[in-house]
């Protein structure tokens, strides 16, 4: 800060930087949600939230601008785009929309702009049709916009989509009824440090809610088959064979 050389750094000190964009390589992401920060007044809140991130994400490519402010931007690690997805600042429940048009245009054109192998949408909230609260704080009661989005990745035969979310303090996965082509999963993992605990979905393939964690992708594009691995990494560093699924990019194909 000062202009003056940092303390030596320690020679036992190292990091790895993230795969270029195209590179085939094994590389793993952690991800989660619920880290106990609940505002009270969303509304109040959303444009100081944004705010906040803006200073500490302070990458110019995020969102639309001062014209279109909101959380949402994309980048690529290896052979994989992760498309981050903000569902609050425009959410209109009255209308019935989750991202407003400057948002759902940009997600539509993005996606299928990609170049990627695997295509990852992420969202803050739930995507299935089996949500809990019928679907008031998800996607399933904004089923019209997600639909679209849907419709995009069979209609253009878009290959290697799958979903993230968080939200509900739980590790699970669920497989979309909705048909894309070909199976969209989604991961659900969101109990960082959350204490509370939300009840075991039953429509979920698996529904973990014990304790904290946080979910894990291991990405391995050395084999013939690109393939992803979806786990959960416990409070005691385990990650239960129960609660991990694997799957290949020729099964994110159109058939």
């Amino acid at each position: 800060m000062d202009g003056k050389a940092a303390s030596p750094i320690p020679k036992t000190l190292a990091f790895t930087t993230p795969p270029e964009a195209g590179s085939k390589k094994k590389f793993s992401l952690a991800f989660g949600a619920c880290s106990r920060f609940v505002p009270q007044a969303e509304p109040i809140w959303k444009v100081k939230n944004f705010e906040v991130f803006a200073q500490n994400w302070n990458n110019p490519s995020y969102a639309g601008g001062k014209e279109q402010p909101g959380c949402f931007f994309d980048f690529t690690i290896g052979d994989v785009h992760f498309i981050m997805i903000d569902g609050r600042y425009y959410r209109n429940s009255k209308g019935k929309n989750m991202l407003g048009e400057f948002q759902q245009t940009w997600l539509l054109n993005t996606l299928a702009a990609s170049k990627s192998q695997f295509k990852v949408l992420c969202s803050g909230t739930l995507w299935t049709e089996k949500a809990d609260k019928k679907g008031r704080d998800s996607w399933q009661g904004f089923s019209k916009d997600r639909d679209e989005i849907f419709a995009l990745i069979r209609d253009r035969k878009i290959p290697g989509v799958f979903l993230l979310s968080g939200d509900r303090h739980r590790h699970e996965m669920f497989k979309m009824e909705f048909n894309a082509g070909y199976p969209l999963y989604e991961f659900e993992t969101a109990k960082v440090t959350n204490i509370h605990t939300h009840d075991a979905n039953p429509h979920a393939l698996f529904s973990y809610n014990e304790g904290n964690f946080f979910g894990m992708l291991d990405f391995d594009f050395q084999a013939s088959d690109p393939k992803v691995t979806y786990r959960c990494v416990t409070e005691k560093g385990e990650s239960p064979k129960h609660l991990t699924f694997s799957t290949t990019l020729s099964e994110l194909s159109p058939r």
